[in-house]
């Protein structure tokens, strides 16, 4: 609903620089690498881990390039952790 609320930019005070369709893309992207996760492949794991640390790596640094508190980018921060620890289970079985 971001593109006809607005919500995101309220809440973030208009500090984020990202288009209005960019949070429901990056929902529906999530929700695809969310359904892929659960797949028996390895690679596509991978993949997915790949793009969830990368993803979100991203967010870390926009959180601390527009000069949001540091503890704003611990959020997003969780799940670069929870990617790696994914990544080291899946690579060891």
């Amino acid at each position: 609903s971001e593109p006809w609320t607005g919500i995101m930019k309220h809440v973030t005070e208009g500090s984020l620089v990202c288009n209005d369709f960019f949070f429901p893309l990056a929902g529906v992207f999530l929700g695809i690498i969310a359904y892929l996760n659960f797949s028996t492949s390895n690679a596509v794991v991978i993949g997915v881990q790949c793009y969830i640390a990368a993803f979100h790596t991203g967010a870390v640094f926009t959180h601390l390039r527009v000069g949001h508190h540091p503890a704003a980018a611990a959020a997003p921060g969780i799940f670069i952790v929870i990617a790696f620890a994914v990544l080291a289970i899946r690579d060891n079985f």
